[in-house]
């Protein structure tokens, strides 16, 4: 796309561009300002060495038995997914873990980067969306507590100012009544067109396999997978991240 050439940012892709430039309202100034604080976020975060630190690699796979959740691999679009088990979270060690802002941010960025540098057939459909599935089984009042929603609060905002134009899907499932309360809460944090992907369901839905398949879901969501993290804590985790797609990190 020619047009996309007003967007001004030596560094970034043609599918950088036209996400931040979609994120933006088509505004091609908007776009490449967006661009620059993105480029000046990762260079002050050090986000391109995080990501390829065998230390906060480790920690990230940690981060995964506290938040219990884990990378499903690629959905029938050739779409990264990622199932994470919000009910099942022990809410005082996440509020623990989170009242480390700088590190929780950081540790959420590389399971961000994880899903972006996935890699993906040449065929695929979409070539930038991943599909989250949060199952709330469990869900309790714990998850109310402000300085949880200020925290996730946190990770939303970053994810769109410096993630933007991800998401296909937001699947909520087994969501009980007192979902319509976090909603509530953590909206304000959230960009309208990413909240408008969020599908909520008090069941597992019927259509996220026909949305996503079954081959990359686990048995517990529809799928055909069994034995697999976070359904099964003792099964172990994806290879998610590969080295060869890390390595291969984005500088904007």
């Amino acid at each position: 796309m020619s047009e996309l050439s007003q967007i001004d940012h030596e560094c970034s892709t043609i599918g950088e561009k036209l996400a931040y430039w979609r994120a933006s309202k088509y505004d091609f100034a908007v776009a490449t300002r967006r661009l620059h604080e993105t480029q000046e976020w990762r260079a002050n975060s050090g986000m391109d060495r995080i990501v390829s630190d065998p230390n906060w690699l480790q920690k990230e796979r940690k981060f995964r038995y506290l938040l219990k959740y884990d990378f499903l691999g690629l959905d029938k679009y050739g779409r990264p997914v990622m199932v994470e088990r919000v009910g099942a979270w022990n809410v005082r060690d996440v509020m623990e873990a989170a009242a480390n802002d700088d590190d929780f941010l950081k540790l959420h960025c590389i399971a961000c980067e994880t899903l972006i540098h996935m890699d993906r057939p040449n065929d695929a459909v979409d070539d930038r969306g991943q599909v989250i599935i949060m199952d709330c089984q469990g869900l309790s009042v714990g998850h109310l507590k402000p300085g949880l929603i200020k925290a996730f609060g946190r990770l939303s905002s970053n994810d769109s100012a410096h993630y933007p134009d991800t998401l296909a899907h937001i699947f909520v499932v087994n969501a009980p009544t007192l979902f319509s309360v976090l909603a509530t809460l953590i909206k304000p944090f959230m960009d309208p067109d990413t909240y408008s992907k969020v599908h909520v369901s008090s069941s597992v839905p019927k259509n996220l396999t026909e949305i996503v398949g079954s081959d990359c879901l686990p048995k517990s969501l529809g799928g055909k997978r069994e034995g697999i993290f976070p359904y099964n804590e003792d099964a172990p985790l994806s290879d998610h991240p590969r080295a060869e797609t890390m390595n291969h990190s984005r500088s904007i």
